[in-house]
């Protein structure tokens, strides 16, 4: 298996949990809990060919496909669904399940998820990881939770391996950060 294929599934393999227990939750009024198929939409504003489509929104559809669930993800790329501003508005309504957004356009819901795109804020995209990763970053997440609704189910520095370090001659930061969010099932 190429190093490549081995990333792609590694991070399906950490995602999938993720989706499935935000697809299972109690509530809400999906065909899952009656024992049909659900289908998830996942939109984002990247293209087809760029890698947080390729290696991220494809790769979890995928997944999600091969494991034979009675779960289909539908991929939106290139902002098929609105603007980033529209598309965290419909994922807190409830009209798109997940959106790949940018920590500020997660920060115009809520605030504080700005932080995350400050600069120098992480050294690198293995520093963002471990934060995510850790429980520092669990007042960040059940605030932004608790305030919309919506889940954080991970985050990831979209710059390629030989720019994930900062310029601070350039004095911003190079990585960006994604997250994705699905509303939060509450049971009745």
């Amino acid at each position: 298996m190429s190093t490549q294929r081995r990333r792609r599934a590694r991070i399906a393999a950490l995602t999938l949990p993720l989706l499935l227990a935000a697809a299972c939750g109690g509530g809400g009024d999906a065909a899952g809990g009656q024992g049909g198929a659900v289908e998830l939409t996942l939109a984002h504003s990247y293209t087809d060919q760029q890698p947080q489509h390729r290696c991220g929104a494809q790769v979890i559809a995928d997944e999600v496909a091969a494991a034979n669930v009675d779960l289909t993800v539908q991929v939106f790329p290139a902002s098929q669904l609105g603007g980033d501003a529209d598309r965290i508005q419909s994922v807190i309504s409830g009209d798109i399940d997940m959106d790949i957004q940018g920590a500020s356009a997660l920060g115009a819901a809520y605030e504080p998820m700005s932080v995350v795109d400050a600069a120098y804020a992480f050294d690198d995209g293995e520093h963002l990881a471990r934060f995510f990763g850790s429980d520092a970053s669990t007042a960040l997440t059940d605030g932004f939770a608790e305030s919309t609704g919506t889940t954080v189910l991970g985050a990831w520095s979209a710059a390629p391996a030989s720019s994930r370090r900062t310029s601070r001659s350039a004095g911003r930061r190079i990585s960006r950060t994604c997250a994705c969010a699905s509303p939060t099932r509450r049971s009745s």
